[in-house]
Protein backbone atom coordinates (compact mmCIF):
# COMPACT_ATOMS: atom_id res chain seq x y z
CA UNK A 1 0.00 0.00 0.00
CA UNK A 2 1.36 3.42 -0.96
CA UNK A 3 1.76 6.22 1.54
CA UNK A 4 0.00 9.59 1.31
CA UNK A 5 3.23 11.11 -0.01
CA UNK A 6 3.48 8.49 -2.76
CA UNK A 7 -0.19 8.97 -3.71
CA UNK A 8 0.27 12.75 -3.83
CA UNK A 9 3.30 12.27 -6.11
CA UNK A 10 1.25 10.06 -8.44
CA UNK A 11 -1.52 12.66 -8.63
CA UNK A 12 1.05 15.39 -9.33
CA UNK A 13 2.73 13.27 -12.01
CA UNK A 14 -0.51 12.40 -13.80
CA UNK A 15 -2.25 15.71 -13.17
CA UNK A 16 -5.36 13.93 -11.94
CA UNK A 17 -6.60 10.97 -9.96
CA UNK A 18 -8.41 8.11 -11.61
CA UNK A 19 -11.29 6.23 -10.01
CA UNK A 20 -8.80 3.41 -9.37
CA UNK A 21 -6.54 5.80 -7.48
CA UNK A 22 -9.53 7.07 -5.49
CA UNK A 23 -10.26 3.48 -4.53
CA UNK A 24 -6.63 3.06 -3.51
CA UNK A 25 -6.96 6.17 -1.34
CA UNK A 26 -10.09 4.66 0.24
CA UNK A 27 -8.15 1.47 0.95
CA UNK A 28 -5.33 3.47 2.52
CA UNK A 29 -7.88 5.33 4.65
CA UNK A 30 -9.29 1.99 5.78
CA UNK A 31 -5.83 1.06 7.03
CA UNK A 32 -4.99 4.50 8.46
CA UNK A 33 -8.27 6.34 9.10
CA UNK A 34 -6.58 8.95 11.28
CA UNK A 35 -4.38 10.31 8.47
CA UNK A 36 -5.78 13.76 7.65
CA UNK A 37 -3.59 14.02 4.54
CA UNK A 38 -5.29 10.97 3.01
CA UNK A 39 -8.70 12.52 3.59
CA UNK A 40 -7.58 15.69 1.78
CA UNK A 41 -6.14 13.59 -1.05
CA UNK A 42 -9.54 11.91 -1.34
CA UNK A 43 -11.44 15.20 -1.48
CA UNK A 44 -9.32 16.90 -4.13
CA UNK A 45 -10.00 14.62 -7.11
CA UNK A 46 -13.65 14.14 -6.14
CA UNK A 47 -14.25 17.89 -6.32
CA UNK A 48 -12.56 18.03 -9.70
CA UNK A 49 -15.03 15.54 -11.10
CA UNK A 50 -12.60 12.69 -11.52
CA UNK A 51 -14.82 10.25 -9.63
CA UNK A 52 -17.92 8.30 -10.50
CA UNK A 53 -21.39 7.86 -9.01
CA UNK A 54 -19.77 6.48 -5.84
CA UNK A 55 -17.98 9.81 -5.34
CA UNK A 56 -20.52 12.68 -5.39
CA UNK A 57 -19.47 16.19 -4.35
CA UNK A 58 -20.84 15.61 -0.86
CA UNK A 59 -18.10 13.01 -0.44
CA UNK A 60 -15.45 15.64 -1.13
CA UNK A 61 -16.91 17.88 1.55
CA UNK A 62 -17.15 14.95 3.96
CA UNK A 63 -13.50 14.13 3.27
CA UNK A 64 -12.34 17.69 4.01
CA UNK A 65 -14.46 17.88 7.17
CA UNK A 66 -13.01 14.58 8.39
CA UNK A 67 -9.49 15.82 7.68
CA UNK A 68 -10.21 18.97 9.67
CA UNK A 69 -11.64 16.93 12.54
CA UNK A 70 -8.44 14.90 12.59
CA UNK A 71 -6.11 17.89 12.26
CA UNK A 72 -7.97 21.01 13.47
CA UNK A 73 -4.85 23.18 13.42
CA UNK A 74 -4.00 22.48 9.77
CA UNK A 75 -4.02 25.61 7.63
CA UNK A 76 -4.03 23.45 4.48
CA UNK A 77 -7.12 21.51 5.47
CA UNK A 78 -9.07 24.61 6.52
CA UNK A 79 -8.08 26.28 3.25
CA UNK A 80 -9.15 23.28 1.16
CA UNK A 81 -12.55 23.14 2.87
CA UNK A 82 -13.05 26.89 2.56
CA UNK A 83 -12.13 26.95 -1.12
CA UNK A 84 -14.35 23.94 -1.80
CA UNK A 85 -17.36 25.51 -0.08
CA UNK A 86 -16.91 28.77 -1.95
CA UNK A 87 -15.78 27.69 -5.41
CA UNK A 88 -17.61 24.40 -5.80
CA UNK A 89 -20.62 24.61 -3.51
CA UNK A 90 -21.11 28.39 -4.04
CA UNK A 91 -21.49 28.92 -0.29
CA UNK A 92 -19.38 31.95 0.62
CA UNK A 93 -21.02 32.32 4.03
CA UNK A 94 -19.95 28.81 5.07
CA UNK A 95 -16.52 29.16 3.44
CA UNK A 96 -15.46 32.37 5.18
CA UNK A 97 -14.85 30.94 8.68
CA UNK A 98 -12.65 28.20 7.25
CA UNK A 99 -10.55 30.67 5.28
CA UNK A 100 -10.21 32.82 8.41
CA UNK A 101 -9.19 29.70 10.32
CA UNK A 102 -6.60 28.86 7.65
CA UNK A 103 -5.08 32.34 8.03
CA UNK A 104 -5.05 32.02 11.82
CA UNK A 105 -3.25 28.69 11.44
CA UNK A 106 -0.51 30.13 9.24
CA UNK A 107 -1.82 30.05 5.65
CA UNK A 108 -0.10 32.33 3.19
CA UNK A 109 -1.04 35.47 1.31
CA UNK A 110 -2.98 33.53 -1.32
CA UNK A 111 -5.61 32.68 1.32
CA UNK A 112 -5.79 36.33 2.36
CA UNK A 113 -6.39 37.25 -1.28
CA UNK A 114 -9.08 34.57 -1.60
CA UNK A 115 -10.77 35.88 1.53
CA UNK A 116 -10.73 39.44 0.13
CA UNK A 117 -12.30 38.19 -3.12
CA UNK A 118 -14.94 36.26 -1.22
CA UNK A 119 -15.84 39.31 0.89
CA UNK A 120 -15.97 41.54 -2.19
CA UNK A 121 -18.33 39.07 -3.82
CA UNK A 122 -20.53 39.02 -0.71
CA UNK A 123 -20.72 42.82 -0.56
CA UNK A 124 -21.70 42.96 -4.26
CA UNK A 125 -24.58 40.54 -3.68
Amino acid sequence: MRTATQIRATIREKGSASVDLLREIDAAISETPSCAELWVLRGDPIQLGEGDANYPLEEAERSYREALRLDPSSAEVAEELGRFLWAVMDDAESAEPFLIRALANGAGANVATTLEELRAEQSDA
